[in-house]
């Protein structure tokens, strides 16, 4: 047995017990993995993959372990090592086999609810994380911007401002790199307004105006600098966030606006339509580049995957299209709702598919196989807003009854 050596952390207190637990080596990780607490346990399964194919051994047979939070992190770290690793047979039979492994593996079975908001007195359209992670936001038909800890949901400011029901909200994506958009969130309403709020404060700091329609939508540029709206008008409008002046108005839609979204390259709009209609535009010219045609009726939401090549619509008519903007064609439709298809979201490497509708339910589908892995239950009335935290360590769901619901493994 190793033992315990002059710069080893040994838990315990500052004398070395007998069965102290060593935490140097890959000894040390062994050791770890048979302490009582999980949390440990996990620490260990993280620092394993660090040597070399024993550790990434112990992983993989943690991948069988009955306690779901350790069977999670496995799965999680097997993630991240999976992403950065390209096997070839000529390199490395093994790493092939560990990602056949990663690959039949389900984790999705492993969530629960983990916490029911009452949030607002009436349907909740937008959710969003604060990009410092510290906070979730959520908007309402009641009026209201809510303002919780994260990840602990404890309520902390309520936003009052509009004077109709709040249709979307976003925070802009540089938050982290710039002190004017980490005061930043922008809310839109039916009362025909944009409001930008500071951030934590809630305290208003600009409007814009659309005096001809209302936003249904938002989206940011990659770089904070644009806001793009759609609305009941059928028109694309983009600001400058600094002047909050209209720069472009994109008109083609022969309906009103449902959802906007903009490549994570910064090059396309995309905007679906009451009608079923996808548009996509070159964010700089607002030039129209084309059309995508696949849904029988109003198309809900759209989300780009991180190559900025695939597209993600939903739609009330119960289905999701999978596109591939580039060529402009579709590539899949996913089935398995019971009725329209309220809200889409991706994980980070656009693997992993979230959805929610009408029939109460969240269901997770994997991109690349095209299959359904799980089906999240537990609202009673219609998830209207899905958003995910990195690496999907949590679902935060909305509903037309004001709930919010946060879904994830205990202890992770």
């Amino acid at each position: 047995m190793r033992q315990p050596q002059a710069n080893d952390v040994v838990l315990g207190g500052q004398r070395q017990p007998p069965q102290g637990w060593v935490l140097g080596g890959l000894d040390g990780v062994k050791r770890r993995l048979s302490h009582p607490l999980a949390q440990i346990r996990c620490q260990a399964l993280t620092d394993a993959i660090n040597y070399g194919d024993a550790g990434l051994q112990l992983v993989l047979a943690a991948l069988e372990h009955p306690q779901a939070q350790i069977q999670w992190t496995a799965h999680h770290v097997l993630q991240q090592w999976a992403n950065r690793v390209t096997p070839s047979i000529e390199r490395d039979r093994r790493d092939l086999k560990t990602l056949l492994t990663l690959r039949s593996h389900n984790p999705w079975p492993l969530l629960s609810c983990l916490q029911t908001i009452t949030a607002h007195t009436q349907a909740v359209n937008g959710l969003a994380i604060s990009p410092d992670r510290r906070h979730l936001v959520s908007g309402s038909n009641d009026k209201t911007l809510k303002i919780w800890s994260w990840p602990q949901g404890i309520a902390q400011t309520t936003i009052q401002g509009h004077s109709d029901w709040v249709s979307a909200l976003t925070f802009p994506p540089s938050f982290a790199n710039s002190s004017r958009s980490s005061q930043m969130l922008i809310s839109s309403s039916m009362d025909r307004t944009m409001m930008v709020w500071s951030f934590p404060e809630g305290s208003l700091q600009r409007i814009l105006t659309t005096p001809e329609h209302f936003v249904k939508s938002l989206a940011l540029s990659p770089d904070g600098q644009l806001l793009i709206s759609g609305g009941v008008d059928a028109m694309l409008h983009v600001w400058n966030l600094a002047t909050g002046q209209s720069t472009l108005r994109l008109s083609r839609h022969q309906s009103s606006i449902q959802s906007v979204a903009v490549s994570p390259d910064g090059q396309w709009i995309a905007s679906g339509s009451a009608d079923g209609v996808i548009h996509l535009w070159a964010l700089t010219t607002g030039k129209w580049v084309g059309t995508l045609q696949g849904h029988l009726q109003m198309v809900t939401q759209l989300v780009w995957g991180p190559d900025s090549r695939m597209l993600i619509s939903s739609s009330t008519d119960k289905t999701i299209v999978l596109w591939d903007a580039k060529q402009q064609r579709l590539s899949h439709r996913f089935l398995g709702h019971f009725g329209e298809v309220s809200c889409v979201t991706l994980s980070d490497d656009g693997r992993t598919l979230f959805s929610g509708g009408a029939d109460r339910l969240i269901h997770i589908w994997d991109v690349r196989t095209r299959r359904l892995r799980h089906t999240l239950r537990g609202h009673q009335t219609s998830v209207n807003t899905l958003t995910i935290t990195p690496n999907s360590q949590r679902i935060i769901s909305g509903s037309l009854g004001g709930i919010v619901k946060i879904w994830g493994v205990e202890g992770t």
